[in-house]
């Protein structure tokens, strides 16, 4: 937890302010795949849609767009399903695009999360009226814990026992 104290006066971070919740999701994701096999990694429940594997993708492809393409405003392009085949890839994607947030975050006060932004070229959807960083970071997260539920989820229709919120 952060204190006035531990700040000593400078201003408070976006990775002092969110990050303790987002590493709490990225722990609870991490110790759930780890308990799935390749097999169950990929294993998408009768009449379902998506796996673990493909949970995990999405949600190394939208935070890398969320802080890179909106955030930032760069045109990129996050990697592709080809690119990430592998277990060791999809998770060194995953890791990776933590770091960059991780990293950047640290960089932002609170006055960079005001700043306004817009919903780059290719956008499905209807974006906020009026769009700040701290708009995008707080969508980011909520749907970082979205799908590690479903990640959870479809761990325990296999039967396999996904590791505690605690």
């Amino acid at each position: 937890m952060v204190t006035a104290a531990a700040t000593a006066g400078r201003p408070l971070t976006a990775a002092e302010f969110f990050l303790p919740n987002l590493r709490g999701w990225r722990q609870v994701l991490l110790q759930c795949t780890a308990a799935m096999d390749d097999q169950q990694l990929h294993w998408v429940p009768p009449g379902g849609v998506n796996s673990a594997a493909w949970c995990v993708r999405h949600l190394a492809q939208s935070e890398d767009w969320f802080v890179n393409a909106v955030i930032l405003q760069k045109n990129m392009q996050p990697r592709r399903s080809r690119e990430l085949a592998t277990r060791e890839a999809l998770f060194g994607y995953l890791q990776a695009v933590w770091a960059h947030t991780d990293a950047r975050m640290a960089e932002w006060d609170m006055d960079y999360l005001l700043q306004p932004r817009t919903m780059p070229p290719g956008f499905r959807g209807t974006p906020a009226e009026h769009l700040t960083v701290l708009w995008v970071v707080n969508q980011m997260i909520q749907h970082f814990a979205y799908h590690t539920g479903q990640v959870r989820m479809l761990a325990r229709l296999m039967g396999v026992e996904p590791g505690g919120l605690g």
